[in-house]
């Protein structure tokens, strides 16, 4: 789950944080916004300057094997829902909505990447949509114009 700014944002090739950012976006104030299945679901999600500094240091190391390269921090999808939010100055609530949900927990062992690389991916959620959310804010208002 990497997300940021110029990341897919809409149709189904978009990730969580860039889908509800879009979903924050285009809402009115105090509407609900649906989420698939009941928010409960955990994920980490790994901003895209993590991940390149990530295969950077793999790429200069001597290590050949596969390395997690992903945020250790799991949120669940309402975290991530309220986070987005937060960062648009918007006051909305969520509802269930039948879609994929997949398994319950979903997250990173850094075990490996911090042994090899000496390091692991820092973003916090809430600073790296600080830095997606007007970007995709300004993809829908475009996309309304058009």
């Amino acid at each position: 789950n990497t997300f940021g700014p110029f990341c897919v944002w809409d149709g189904a090739r978009a990730k969580a944080p860039a889908a509800i950012c879009r979903k924050v976006a285009q809402a009115g104030y105090g509407e609900p916004v649906e989420l698939w299945g009941n928010g409960q679901t955990r994920r980490s999600f790994t901003y895209v300057d993590d991940v390149i500094e990530g295969m950077t240091r793999l790429m200069a190391s001597d290590y050949s094997k596969p390395v997690n390269i992903a945020h250790h921090e799991t949120v669940k999808i309402a975290e991530l829902f309220e986070t987005a939010c937060s960062v648009a100055g918007k006051v909305l609530g969520y509802k269930s909505g039948d879609g994929p949900v997949g398994v319950n927990a979903r997250g990173s062992d850094n075990t490996l990447c911090k042994k090899v690389l000496g390091w692991e991916p820092t973003t916090t959620l809430w600073h790296g949509l600080s830095k997606t959310y007007p970007w995709i804010a300004k993809q829908c208002m475009l996309t309304e114009k058009a």
